[in-house]
């Protein structure tokens, strides 16, 4: 599992692109703050790598989005 908790474009995008190549399928990435309307930057790096991956973001009750790792295809 991953916990990303920043607030801002790059690092978020960064944390994504790092973590994301060294996981297993089916692995949790928990993305703090993701529905969070005082941080959209950070939502859109996640939103963005979700859709490259062609996952979806499950919005929590949390205010957080969680996202796991789809098996290659």
């Amino acid at each position: 599992m991953v916990h990303i908790d920043v607030d801002l474009y790059e690092p978020a995008r960064a944390a994504m692109d790092f973590f994301h190549p060294r996981l297993h399928t089916g692995t949790m990435v928990v993305c703090e703050d993701h529905q969070s309307e005082a941080r959209p930057r950070a939502k859109r790096a996640i939103d963005e790598v979700a859709a490259a991956l062609g996952t979806h973001v499950v919005h929590l009750t949390t205010s957080q989005g969680l996202i796991m790792k789809p098996q290659a295809g």
